[in-house]
């Protein structure tokens, strides 16, 4: 038996932890009264490449963070990334070193 990950579907389980992760932080920042996670959650579901440089300006400050949410996104984008190998040894690594 053979497991085939392709990147649609990872990109669409790690889209949707991090809007869990965000989801789970908004209520608790919510009920602290902090509303900053408000309005930003197709922020964290586009994709950096595809942001306006006006969205990528807002979305920095947010990113940068000290967020939940932030490391989320973080660890799926280093995900993403892993499609971009092209020497197995050099994705294997990177793998190794993204699943720790």
């Amino acid at each position: 038996m053979r497991i085939v990950f392709d990147k649609f579907h990872i990109a669409q389980y790690l889209g949707n932890a991090v809007d869990l992760v965000r989801r789970a932080e908004h209520r608790e920042l919510m009920h602290d009264g902090d509303p900053r996670l408000k309005g930003t959650r197709y922020s964290w579901l586009r994709n950096p490449h595809n942001m306006s440089s006006e969205q990528r300006r807002a979305f920095e400050p947010l990113r940068k963070g000290h967020l939940t949410v932030a490391r989320a996104w973080a660890i799926k984008e280093l995900a993403m990334s892993l499609w971009g190998y092209q020497k197995r040894g050099w994705a294997d690594r990177a793998w190794t070193q993204w699943y720790s």
